[in-house]
């Protein structure tokens, strides 16, 4: 997450690689894999996953597979320049299949790998080898594998350099499969095994990725215990104060669900002055996205509220931006939902008209206690919050639950 700049707005004096931790849907912190690459703004839709891991040799143990063959190459774009309409059309397609490309390149880094392994089990480099394919198969979404990949790194290494990153990926892979009890245990190992004090930013990570999965689940009071186990586990380090303090907000925001939203300040107005209340959504599902253009997370996360507001929208279904960009930034933000198709309203605190007290502060983010950005609410058309925190996958599951229909 990034901390929001506004003067009023009091952000917890964590360490900023503890802040910039990202959890996208359930998805592992962007970049945690390692050599993955970082994704551009606007983002295509991803790439479908590589094709299922073939069945090993007889006699192979399960853990030993390989992965199948590399899927054939995607399409290129389109090779005469005049076919495109516009920048962003250029950038979408060759992004798209630049992902592709990539996914496929790595799927045969698997196989070669994988491949390496089983000839060569007890070889001097086997155990980065292992570690590698657990790597890989992160990055290429290859979800079976991942599980396979860990088991078996953790299985020939228990004690290797590897343990914490084959954990990770595993719960992570098994979140992604819809297998919860597997899913909670790996959650369990993970944080017991994970060391605050030798690695800070994995321990949080885990800590918050484990939450924010049970929050997906339904399950808030096992979210509470979470945070709860995460402020004692990180009580004696050095940044235990702050961490504490960040377990504190997570808890009291997960203390709004099935209450009532807290009504809009007077002066919370939209891009083009109107005044905003919560009131114009009666009736209505309304995803409050706290965000700003200077959030690298909240321009990830963008395509998926444009996907959903889209899909929902016949529903009853909206969105209201809430940008934390400072004051003089109006016209950043026009140019920024213009550029990635966002149609919905934005609250905006601009600087006060001449002779009128005000700093600019984010007085909506205030009274929802948000301290830093990404953060979302979502109201349900009761006018009680449904979710907090929902952001990718667990966004539109939230919404399919909402609405009585299949997440996509």
């Amino acid at each position: 997450m990034s901390p929001a700049p506004s003067r009023r707005l009091r952000i917890l004096p964590v360490a900023a690689a503890l802040i910039a931790v990202l959890l996208v849907g359930l998805g592992r912190p962007r970049g945690a894999y390692g050599d993955e690459t970082p994704r551009p703004s606007p983002l295509p839709a991803s790439p479908p996953p590589p094709p299922p891991p073939t069945p090993a040799p007889e006699g192979t143990p399960a853990s030993e597979g390989s992965p199948a063959p590399a899927a054939a190459d995607p399409v290129a774009p389109a090779s005469d320049p005049g076919a495109y309409a516009s920048l962003e059309a250029i950038e979408e397609a060759f992004v798209a299949t630049e992902k592709q490309e990539i996914k496929r390149v790595r799927t045969r880094r698997m196989l070669a790998i994988d491949a390496y392994v089983r000839a060569h089990p007890t070889a001097p480099d086997a155990e980065d080898a292992r570690a590698t394919l657990v790597r890989l198969a992160g990055n290429t979404e290859s979800w079976d594998l991942g599980v396979t990949y860990a088991d078996a790194y953790l299985a020939a290494h228990p004690a290797g350099r590897g343990v914490v990153d084959a954990r990770f990926t595993k719960a992570d892979a098994l979140s992604h499969l819809d297998r919860p009890a597997e899913t909670r245990a790996a959650f369990e190992m993970l944080t017991r095994t994970v060391n605050p004090t030798a690695d800070l930013n994995t321990a949080f990570a885990a800590w918050s990725f484990y939450a924010t999965w049970l929050k997906a689940q339904g399950d808030v009071e096992g979210a509470i215990a979470v945070y709860r186990g995460m402020k004692a586990a990180f009580q004696a380090t050095k940044n235990g104060p702050a961490v504490g303090n960040t377990a504190d907000a997570e808890i009291a925001a997960l203390d709004q669900i099935g209450k009532p939203a807290r009504a809009f300040p007077a002066d919370a107005k939209d891009l083009d002055g109107r005044p905003v209340t919560l009131e114009d959504f009666r009736g209505k599902v309304v995803l409050l996205d706290f965000w700003a253009t200077w959030c690298g997370p909240c321009r990830a996360d963008m395509p998926d509220v444009v996907a959903a507001e889209r899909k929902y929208r016949a529903l009853g279904f909206e969105v209201l931006g809430v940008t934390l960009d400072a004051p003089t930034d109006a016209g950043k933000v026009r140019a920024f939902t213009l550029a990635n198709a966002m149609p919905w309203r934005q609250v905006h605190y601009g600087l006060p008209p001449p002779g009128v007290r005000g700093d600019g502060r984010n007085a909506l983010a205030e009274v929802y206690g948000v301290r830093a950005v990404p953060h979302t609410v979502l109201v349900g058309r009761d006018g009680r919050v449904l979710a907090v925190g929902v952001r990718g996958r667990d966004l539109d599951r939230a919404l399919a639950r909402a609405f009585g229909v299949p997440p996509r």
